[in-house]
């Protein structure tokens, strides 16, 4: 077999970290041989010529900020001390998984595909990253759990140069991701150009200022400032051609029929009204969507998808077809004669029939549609995959109906929500998503039956820029939690092992730290939370940090620690109500915040708690006894004391092993309106002296829906009765759109 070679000179490494391996994704397969290989200067690469450009990536990464002329090509065999890389067609492997032998002599690379091999590169670049030159004998066999692994980005509310998109691939790459969903259009922004119609650019490119803070504070302020930006065609073929080189597949999203107003500025004809319309300055959609009744929309959707097409290569394009407000079309005479003359039932189907047709279009040029869960309304179109959002049921009825989908639920894939708490994050749009928890996450839910397993085809993280103003905050927001959602995509489920993955992230934050890329502290985070011993019946707190084997001190006086506080080093019992002050320690200093709660002694902690209705979201991290922990959720909303109830009322079942005496209760609830969530109609509390029988006490009305966010206690008074088992239930408000109807409940403090 003819090979080329390329030599590597020692000074070209110059990486540190760890000595172990320590490898995102964990591979399937890997065993530790004896010695190391190292590289020196007269190391060549050698390469048979269908790899030749994964040859010169890695000659590229290991050679990075050195002079290239000390890099030259060679055609002289040799018989040790070489990296060889092969592409072995007869190779037993899955397309992406390859074979990597690391020996005292030489390195052996083999795949079956210049993908596979492309992934073993990044494997060797990580044993370098954590060993340094001398790479540790190893033989690693590979490859990936699911065939779809990706990241999104929006561009559209915040726009990020051609360079960065470049930079964001990379990371992507070197955790062995595939497939970049690049959200270009909506309604802040058109950002791909379109030769054939140019305002689209030239007008919807640009919005005349943007929101300061909160899309729900109020009053709104903006800052007064025009902000836009697009890509050239030019720079759209550069992108997709450097991707193509790291074997990422890029899906366009063009939103339709919803999401469109920045179109509309640009061509109001497309519109139900005719306009005029402007670019939105702020992250709420408007009513005004693409017109399902006019040919002119289908026509102008069919030039700009000629152009996508010509620019994307990939078999996907993505529509998105989320969110699309009805108001319009129930009010125009175009979309009402359509809905006659194709004989549909209401606007659900106009947007089946709208999307069924884009789809057939694109059908006809050979590619295939992904949409957003919503394409589902009124019937699926016939060869769609469906990304499901709105959680896993989505994903559940498209699977169940033979179609592919990639799970993107909410809860667990949008990296736009906070990592820690938000006094000390950047502003961000809703909810609490640490890292544990993308790392927990499986895109298979537990109730799809086997049989339908194979059309969940992979997940990917999403990133909505609404609040991500800056390359800096949205490196911080995408790491490392790009590396957890990596590892789930990739790694057989059973030898997913968070302690592991713990291990491993250092020598990953190391890279980041090298390369100068930010990522959150959040994983710096310590919680402190209670349990109880439930044979002397006594309260402690423990003191948890994704950080492996943490050095945290603390106090338990209001004080911040020092280094001569009390060192952390197994869970601390509780007299009383105790304020506990915690911070990591290193080089005898306090390392990323300090972090204080107080901890609220009362009998209800004793209770066993049963959960009705709990809702799996960025909000319920587990369903436990959060609500008798006894720590209150405070006015930052979105951490993890807070549980919330979608679309359902609240029950509990609070039962004690002993009668109890009870004088008063108190619960909170919030009324937070970034996620819909207002005080209940009402509150009722039952107690029963038997566990079994019980009889109402109390009733609280609440005829009022707060105007701002605010926190309110409901009380109760039991006059201390000795009881077996305490009942809570709240009624949900009823909303005109109901999916937007939750409650927010914390502590059930039980005197």
């Amino acid at each position: 077999m003819r090979y080329c070679f390329i030599i590597i000179t020692l000074s070209i490494l110059t990486l540190h970290g760890r000595e172990a391996p320590a490898i995102i994704p964990r591979p399937v397969e890997m065993v530790q041989l004896e010695g190391y290989f190292s590289i020196n200067q007269s190391t060549q690469i050698i390469y048979t010529p269908d790899c030749k450009q994964e040859a010169d990536y890695l000659q590229k990464i290991l050679a990075a900020d050195t002079n290239p002329n000390l890099v030259s090509l060679s055609s002289t065999p040799v018989q040790s001390n070489f990296i060889s890389l092969e592409i072995n067609k007869a190779l037993h492997m899955p397309e992406e998984g390859y074979l990597l032998i690391v020996t005292e002599s030489n390195i052996h690379l083999q795949a079956a595909t210049a993908h596979g091999i492309f992934n073993g590169i990044q494997t060797l670049r990580q044993l370098a990253d954590s060993s340094g030159p001398l790479i540790p004998a190893v033989r690693i066999t590979d490859y990936p759990r699911f065939p779809y692994r990706g990241m999104h980005l929006d561009v559209a509310r915040h726009f990020f140069n051609a360079d960065f998109i470049k930079k964001y691939i990379d990371l992507m790459a070197e955790l062995k991701m595939n497939h970049f969903h690049w959200h270009l259009t909506d309604e802040q922004g058109w950002r791909l150009e379109i030769k054939k119609y140019p305002n689209l650019t030239q007008t919807g490119g640009f919005r005349k200022e943007t929101l300061i803070g909160h899309s729900l504070d109020f009053p709104e302020r903006y800052d007064g400032i025009p902000y836009g930006g697009f890509y050239t065609q030019q720079e759209i073929r550069d992108i997709v051609r450097y991707a193509k080189e790291r074997h990422i597949t890029i899906i366009p999203e063009i939103e339709m029929p919803g999401h469109s107003r920045a179109a509309l500025a640009a061509y109001p004809d497309l519109g139900c009204t005719g306009g005029p319309y402007d670019v939105n300055t702020r992250w709420r959609r408007k009513p005004d969507v693409f017109c399902a009744g006019r040919e002119f929309t289908f026509e102008f959707l069919e030039n700009v998808l000629d152009e996508v097409m010509a620019l994307f290569p990939g078999l996907y394009i993505h529509i998105g077809g989320d969110e699309c407000l009805k108001e319009r079309w129930q009010e125009c005479e175009f979309c009402q004669n359509r809905i006659r003359t194709e004989n549909l039932k209401d606007e659900h189907e106009l947007q089946s029939y709208f999307i069924t047709r884009i789809e057939k279009y694109l059908n006809s040029k050979g590619r295939h549609i992904i949409g957003w869960d919503e394409i589902l309304e009124g019937g699926l179109a016939p060869n769609a995959t469906v990304m499901s959002w709105r959680g896993f049921t989505g994903g559940i009825t498209a699977a169940k109906s033979g179609h592919n989908v990639i799970m993107a639920p909410v809860e667990y894939t949008y990296f736009n929500t906070y990592q820690a708490q938000p006094e000390y994050e950047f502003l961000a749009f809703q909810g609490y998503l640490p890292l544990n928890k993308v790392y927990r996450y499986d895109p298979v839910p537990e109730n799809l039956p086997s049989e339908y397993h194979h059309y969940i085809i992979g997940s990917q993280g999403n990133i909505w820029t609404e609040y991500i103003k800056n390359t800096d905050q949205l490196e911080y927001m995408l790491n490392p939690r790009l590396a957890a959602m990596a590892e789930v995509l990739w790694t057989p489920r059973e030898m997913k092992n968070w302690q592991s993955f713990q291990n491993r992230l250092g020598s990953y934050l190391n890279h980041l730290d090298n390369k100068e890329i930010k990522y959150s502290s959040g994983s710096f985070k310590i919680d402190i939370t209670t349990a109880r011993d439930t044979i002397e019946n006594r309260y402690y707190f423990l003191l948890n940090s994704e950080q492996p084997d943490p050095v945290i001190r603390f106090t338990t006086d209001g004080t911040v620690p020092t280094t001569s506080s009390q060192l952390y080093t197994s869970p601390v019992f509780l007299k009383n109500t105790t304020q506990v002050t915690a911070a990591h320690f290193q080089k005898g200093k306090i390392y990323r915040g300090v972090f204080q709660k107080t901890i609220n002694l009362h009998v209800g902690m004793s209770a066993t708690l049963k959960v009705f209705n709990f809702t799996d979201s960025t909000y319920n991290q587990s369903e436990d006894n959060v609500l008798i922990d006894g720590l209150y959720g405070e006015k930052k909303f979105d951490n993890d004391n807070w549980q919330i109830f979608e679309n359902s009322d609240f029950s509990v079942h609070m039962d004690f092993a002993t009668p109890t005496e009870i004088s008063d209760m108190t619960i909170n609830f919030a009324e937070y309106s970034m996620v819909w969530a207002s005080f209940p109609e009402f509150v009722t509390v039952s107690i029963s002296d038997d566990g079994e029988n019980f009889h109402e006490i109390q009733k609280i009305m609440s005829d009022t829906i707060a105007p701002v966010d605010h926190i309110k206690t409901f009380s109760v008074t039991v006059n201390s009765q000795k009881i077996k088992a305490l009942k809570i239930f709240a009624k949900n408000r009823v909303y005109k759109q109901p999916a937007l109807s939750s409650l927010l409940v914390d502590e059930i403090f039980v005197k």
